[in-house]
């Protein structure tokens, strides 16, 4: 969702996003890109199989649905009913082999509103009055003598649990963020039912294994006041299904293996994001308030918490105390079932943020647009939409609280029984896949489902860093520091194949020569690109290299997939997750090859 939110300080991004889902009435990339919630007869994932049907790059794990007989979907819609403010022209429906999506249920006129969520129906520290979290634990806006949130928590009850190892902590850890706090939140939800619970069962059951960080994290952690099951293999762990009963997933650390270099520089951000968060929240449950805990909080159920905000919040103003980028993170019911797009012809504007009360035909005033993209952990950069979007116009923290997110029909206006999708940001196919579990390249455009202009888009940094450790300095680097060229070493597919201005340039910095280094300063200070002939000539064969080196490290990835298939017995779920590595390395190979064949076609790089 995110999604949704997007961005943290504890992970770089290049600058692609989020997120798409199809789910039912509820919203992730707020991470809307993950999930799609499903009845218990269907056999993809709630995330899974939104991103499914928003593009064949996806795979379907296995989800459960404990909900009996109600629709969880109906009973969200039921309860928003009851917001002032709330208006929703989608109706959800099963998407074939992708679990639900959200369609319009009649024709719609240009700018109308389709879905208004009020802010009172959004799930964020200011409407979190009522919790099993303790206050100190829950970030507040500034002191203000005039307005005071009222939070409550229950009564500590008689004995302790197993989260307390030996007597409470002395000091709490203090307010978390909303990444963290947001977390428990949803953790706790398995253990009591409270105002948010028609939010809560509209939540995927599982992650595992349609996610790729459950590929890297082992499902026998621990939790607090239990034995370790440390020392499992990796490559053979098993994995809870959404029942917590364990079906034994083989190989998924294997197949994590294979991914290409970037793509695993992604995962692990994601993994060191979650760790960090995993440490903190430990620390947070040995406190002594939680002592009325029924059972013990393990971080399986810990990281399906976290993996629900990662992939299904938004991030906006809240005007918390704390750093914005950490402290900007909220669940937007029904928004985070959107599939994600990056085609312009099927996507809607971004949602927008409106003062709260009865919504109008038309968008209404304006705030800010909301951060849409992967990992909600962090901030969003400027310039960009979620952590690598279009940074939104701050809301003024007056405003907090009292906002509701709203998404109107484009100019075009909309058909009865469409899908709607928006995009969860412009991110490279690697952060999608990390972020959210699903990417969108499609080679074969004639396959059901395929957007022929999705994906496209490969970081080559690798590459580039070797070439650096020959014939990188720091004055080369301080001078593509200044003109926001280092570390955006990106190929591209469309509008035709290309490097980007700051791979062209970077590599015109790496090989300026003797004769040439009068030219740094005039570089630094943006006044030449291009240097010479004998330079554009070195960093032309220099690119050249690179794509050719490029493609025969896909390749030897794609070789790699094809002998690890071999020993596979047709499990439905690891051959989903071997055609988006497949996709990937594909991917890949076929922009390094297109620019290549530019490179042919051109004198220069520019």
């Amino acid at each position: 969702m995110a999604r949704r939110a997007k961005g943290d300080k504890r992970s770089s991004s290049t600058g692609s996003k989020p997120t798409s889902v199809a789910v039912p009435p509820l919203v992730h990339g707020a991470k809307l890109a993950v999930a799609c919630t499903q009845d218990s007869t269907t056999d993809a994932p709630p995330a899974a199989a939104a991103a499914a049907a928003r593009t064949p790059n996806a795979f379907a794990g296995q989800v459960t649905d404990d909900n009996d007989d109600d629709d969880p979907v109906e009973r969200l819609v039921a309860w928003l009913r009851t917001q002032r403010g709330f208006v929703c022209e989608l109706e959800a429906r099963d998407v074939k082999g992708a679990g639900r999506g959200l369609y319009t249920k009649r024709a719609l006129a240009p700018h109308e509103t389709i879905l208004q969520i009020p802010s009172s129906a959004m799930l964020n520290p200011l409407t979190l009055t009522t919790t099993l979290i303790p206050p100190s634990l829950i970030p507040r806006p500034p002191v203000n003598p005039h307005k005071r949130i009222r939070l409550t928590s229950p009564g500590r009850a008689r004995g302790g649990n197993e989260n307390t190892a030996g007597p409470a902590a002395a000091a709490p850890p203090g307010p978390l963020n909303t990444t963290q706090v947001l977390t428990l939140e949803v953790a706790l939800s398995k253990q009591a039912q409270g105002p948010w619970d028609s939010f809560m069962r509209t939540l995927p059951h599982s992650f595992r294994p349609w996610h790729p960080l459950t590929w890297v994290v082992d499902a026998g952690e621990r939790a607090e006041g239990t034995a370790s099951t440390e020392g499992k293999s990796k490559s053979k762990c098993q994995c809870q299904n959404g029942d917590g009963g364990e079906n034994k997933w083989t190989r998924w650390a294997e197949l994590a293996d294979l991914l290409d270099g970037y793509t695993k520089r992604k995962l692990e951000d994601v993994k060191a994001r979650w760790e960090t968060d995993r440490d903190t929240l430990r620390k947070a449950l040995r406190y002594e308030a939680f002592t009325h805990l029924k059972e013990p909080v393990s971080a399986e159920t810990l990281l399906w918490a976290w993996l629900n905000v990662n992939t299904r919040t938004v991030s906006i103003a809240l005007g918390l105390a704390g750093d914005t980028a950490l402290y900007n993170h909220t669940f937007v019911p029904l928004l985070d079932m959107i599939n994600h797009s990056s085609s312009p012809s099927l996507r809607l504007g971004d949602p927008v943020q409106v003062a709260s009360g009865p919504a109008r035909a038309s968008t209404g005033p304006t705030y800010a647009r909301a951060h849409l993209g992967p990992g909600p952990n962090g901030p969003a950069r400027t310039g960009m939409l979620g952590r690598h979007g279009r940074t939104p116009t701050p809301t003024p923290p007056a405003a907090a609280g009292k906002i509701d997110f709203r998404m109107s029909a484009p100019a075009r206006g909309l058909e009865r029984g469409k899908q709607v999708h928006f995009a969860y940001g412009p991110h490279a196919s690697s952060v999608l896949f990390a972020e959210y579990g699903f990417h969108e390249y499609a080679p074969d455009a004639s396959t059901d489902g395929a957007d022929a202009d999705a994906g496209g888009e490969i970081d080559v940094g690798e590459h580039v860093r070797r070439l650096w450790a020959e014939h990188g300095t720091d004055d080369k680097r301080e001078a593509l520091e200044a003109i926001a060229c280092w570390g955006h070493d990106t190929l591209h597919l469309r509008p035709e194949p290309h490097a980007a201005y700051a791979l062209v340039m970077t590599l015109r910095v790496l090989f300026l020569d003797s004769a040439d280094a009068d030219k740094l300063a005039s570089v630094r200070r943006g006044l030449v690109s291009y240097v010479s002939p004998a330079n554009e000539a070195r960093a032309r064969a220099a690119l050249n290299d690179l794509c050719e080196e490029t493609v025969r490290e896909a390749d030897a990835g794609l070789a790699r997939v094809r002998r690890w298939v071999d020993d596979l017995d047709g499990d439905h779920a690891v051959q989903g997750a071997v055609r988006l590595v497949r996709g990937l390395w594909t991917e890949r190979r076929d922009v390094a090859s297109a620019v290549l064949k530019s490179i042919d076609r051109k004198d220069g790089l520019d």
